[in-house]
């Protein structure tokens, strides 16, 4: 994959508008379209981006930026870090629709409110890169990732602010700052970030490749 960053991203969200079930969905349920708003599905296979465009008490239909790992059961995890176990109901290209399988606080979910700050979406993986600075050059573990910066442990003497770039096969060279360090964990921002389409590709890649492959 190349190095195609772009800086930053716009807000992705929309003051939500109600509108009625979708052929796909027979639920009673109002649906509100929350247009487009980035949340993560957890799989046994990993954790992958997708886009939800509306949401109700009972079910969310999205869009993927490729195809979904097999298994019906997963969690779906919003940007307030809440997470809700899903079922997967229908699936047409890389749009589909699940089943919440508790009730949803859809008035919480639309306002964004949640036990902790709002955040960017991490990417739980353990990604073995190569850490390269002015002073030394060494191994690191990236514990997760996001479209704007990443959480790794190494042993190497790294100081607050000092840039570093990281290598990784299936990783675009990445030059970033040491945000903040404890023992041998460092939290690093990147210099340019990641659209979010090309975050959610990247993140596949790095997980599982043949959800991608042509």
């Amino acid at each position: 994959m190349g190095q195609t960053h772009r800086q930053g991203d716009p807000a992705i969200s929309a003051l939500p508008r109600v509108q009625s079930n979708a052929p796909h969905d027979k639920r009673a349920a109002p649906r509100y379209s929350l247009l487009i708003r980035p949340a993560k599905l957890i799989f046994s296979r990993g954790e992958f981006l997708c886009v939800l465009r509306d949401i109700s008490e009972t079910g969310v239909s999205l869009r993927c930026f490729h195809r979904l790992p097999s298994g019906s059961r997963m969690e779906l995890e919003m940007q307030n870090g809440d997470r809700h176990p899903v079922a997967r109901i229908w699936q047409e290209g890389n749009h589909a629709g699940f089943r919440f399988l508790d009730p949803l606080d859809v008035d919480r979910a639309i306002a964004g409110q949640g036990d902790f700050p709002k955040r960017p979406l991490r990417i739980g993986i353990h990604l073995p890169v190569e850490v390269v600075s002015p002073l030394a050059s060494g191994e690191g573990l990236i514990g997760n990732l996001s479209q704007q910066g990443a959480r790794m442990q190494t042993t190497l003497p790294l100081a607050i602010d000092q840039p570093v770039r990281l290598r990784a096969r299936h990783l675009p060279d990445i030059r970033a700052k040491v945000r903040w360090r404890k023992g041998e964990e460092h939290g690093l921002v990147f210099e340019t970030t990641f659209a979010l389409p090309e975050f959610a590709l990247l993140a596949a890649t790095l997980q599982c490749p043949a959800l991608i492959a042509c």
